[in-house]
């Protein structure tokens, strides 16, 4: 025995596989891996069945707690037909006139692939598909196998049927991969889709766009443990699984490739509990206490992207009863949030805020002292205090040139430009003030700063 069927034979013992009905006849060699052949009008393949029910938990999530919330997930759909991810402003996802809506978790089509290579060519061969997706109150896993190449378009065909009953198909990265495969095993089989899901939900990347700063790495894998609570015991990574596959049609042993049916039935079920954690998220229902304050910070400016800017405001403000130590790195560019929004007041209090806690730091931004500055010329008329917080700009501007080492000469060419500019508002904003009658001042008690001008 080689060593690599030494090696699964040792993985099956302990392998952590789900508990679900097995929908099964017993019979045939692939009763080992719970699976049987299925025949139709395309030909035969292998099909392994499993129903879970509504109470089943996977990780922190209950699979029915996407039971009337799916709606939620439109602001992430995209055209299904599409080769490439559309370049668009988040807050324009899931929208236009040709949107299909989303109004039932029974709509959603999960899927993943297992194929014999890396890239999307014709050479790479899907071996097995796995879908997922809502019947009455129980969730289905159904994964397709072929036994050899001449069994893919019975599998392709049988996948056809599922395809048109779904709206909006459910992928991690199946966007840029596990999507354009079927496609062109389609168009090589010379089998035309009628009618192909309208959209495509691809969880990639709003994971990214909530994680990619808190974690080393967003695959499905880290993803499911660090967020969803779900714990692989003895997994075959994905990676594995062409090997493993080449393996079995060297040897037609089906143990060789129960790990990959195990991997793959967990990739389909963590898709259905991301499901359900976005859809939570997007309408403000993740207990802000569990997260921590990057994590708040970033699901913050994540929901503020999408549009969803009553959530994002809550969880924001959650974050903002941290102390100084916890959240001041994230001031600024909240600040500058808002500002986008036309929420001045909110920017103004974070700005203030900065300079009161780290305006007397030498490493201290000048950006909220220039932002103060221009808001009180502008839209406070107040010369008096904006004169005050352009000369500190410009006091910091010249402590941080001092201190620091020459940097290239497009750095230092910046830096005299945005010292110029500041100059610029020093002089016009004096004029301005003794036009309006007003003394200028060099200071106001109520926002001196003990040693920002000794420095």
């Amino acid at each position: 025995m080689s060593g690599l069927k030494e090696r699964l034979q040792r993985l099956k013992k302990s392998e952590a596989a789900p508990e679900p009905k097995q929908e099964m006849a017993p019979g045939g060699e692939w009763d080992a891996v719970g699976a049987r052949m299925e025949h139709g009008d395309w030909g035969s393949f292998v099909l392994r069945r499993r129903v879970y029910e509504a109470n089943y938990r996977h990780g922190h999530y209950g699979l029915s707690e996407l039971f009337g919330q799916a709606g939620a997930l439109q602001i992430f759909q995209e055209p299904a037909g599409s080769a490439a991810r559309r370049k668009k402003t988040p807050r324009s996802a899931g929208a236009g006139p040709n949107a299909v809506p989303l109004k039932h978790h029974e709509q959603l089509l999960f899927f993943d692939t297992e194929t014999t290579g890396l890239g999307i060519g014709a050479g790479n061969v899907p071996f097995m598909i796995g879908i997922g997706y809502y019947e009455g109150d129980r969730f289905v896993v159904e994964q397709m196998f072929i036994r050899n190449p001449g069994e893919e378009i019975a599998m392709l065909g049988y996948l056809k049927d599922k395809l048109e009953k779904h709206t909006h198909l459910v992928s991690y990265n199946g966007k840029s991969f596990d999507w354009p495969i079927l496609k062109n095993r389609y168009i090589l089989n010379r089998m035309k889709l009628q009618t192909e899901p309208a959209a495509h939900l691809d969880f990639l990347y709003p994971s990214r766009g909530l994680w990619k700063h808190t974690m080393p790495s967003c695959r499905l894998g880290a993803v499911e443990e660090e967020r969803l609570g779900v714990i692989r015991h003895n997994d075959v990574p994905g990676s594995l699984a062409p090997t493993l596959y080449f393996q079995y049609l060297a040897e037609r042993d089906p143990s060789l490739v129960q790990g990959v049916f195990v991997h793959n039935e967990l990739d389909i079920l963590s898709l259905a509990a991301l499901a359900v954690h976005f859809s939570l998220a997007l309408q403000g229902k993740i207990d802000p206490e569990t997260l921590t304050p990057e994590e708040l910070f970033r699901m913050g400016v994540w929901l503020d992207k999408l549009g969803h800017c009553r959530q994002a405001d809550v969880v924001i403000d959650f974050l903002l009863q941290y102390g100084a130590g916890d959240t001041a790195e994230y001031w600024l560019p909240l600040a500058q949030m808002y500002k986008k929004r036309g929420l001045g007041s909110r920017s103004i209090d974070l700005w203030e805020r900065y300079i009161d806690e780290r305006g007397n730091r030498a490493t201290a931004s000048i950006e909220p002292f220039i932002e103060l500055a221009m808001h009180y010329e502008h839209a406070e008329k107040d010369y008096r205090k904006a004169l005050y917080f352009a000369e500190e700009g410009l006091n910091k501007a010249w402590k941080r040139k001092t201190l620091k080492r020459a940097g290239t000469r497009e750095e230092q060419d910046r830096q005299d430009k945005q010292m110029e500019d500041i100059q610029k508002r020093i002089d016009r904003l004096k004029k301005k003030a003794a036009t309006a009658g007003k003394k200028p001042a060099a200071r106001r008690p109520e926002y001196a700063m003990d040693g920002l001008l000794s420095m």
